[in-house]
């Protein structure tokens, strides 16, 4: 028995989520990525054509998968070569927001459920939270108004 999950995302540029499935520790990246990617359907999602993935999912089942369907196209970023230590990768800082702010649900922090499918409910949930905290202004600040600069005497 493997202890633990992980979650897959898919997240738009800006970090909010499109699609989440949860797994044992143990299932590999690329072989679970074909699973995700199909619930991306053309039809709900038409602009979508490139997803940006770390090098966790180069994988030959992966790569036989998107041979066979021509909409997505997966682009891999990885560190630079020679660099130590943490560098924010272009095009992945949205993935790795929406894990931070997931984490503020206490329920994400530790694994407590014992179904996968209530662990996808929750990151759904704490997606949504994330989505009004976004969309409502926060309350106690003032909001901006302009004013017009007085008029110079003439």
């Amino acid at each position: 028995m493997v202890r633990g999950r992980k979650r897959h995302v898919v997240t738009d540029t800006v970090g909010l989520l499109l699609i989440v499935v949860v797994t044992a520790a143990n299932a590999d990246d690329g072989a679970t990525a074909p699973r995700l990617l199909a619930g991306l359907p053309a039809a709900s999602f038409p602009r979508l054509s490139v997803v940006w993935a770390d090098r966790k999912y180069r994988n030959n089942k992966l790569d036989e998968w998107l041979a066979g369907q021509r909409r997505l196209r997966l682009e891999i970023s990885s560190k630079p070569e020679g660099a130590i230590g943490f560098k924010p990768l272009k095009k992945r800082w949205a993935v790795e927001q929406t894990f931070g702010c997931m984490l503020r649900l206490r329920r994400l922090v530790r694994d407590l459920e014992r179904l996968a499918t209530t662990s996808a409910a929750m990151v759904k949930l704490s997606a949504i939270h994330r989505m009004v905290r976004r969309a409502s202004p926060p309350r106690g600040r003032k909001k901006f108004r302009f004013k017009r600069p007085p008029k110079a005497a003439a």
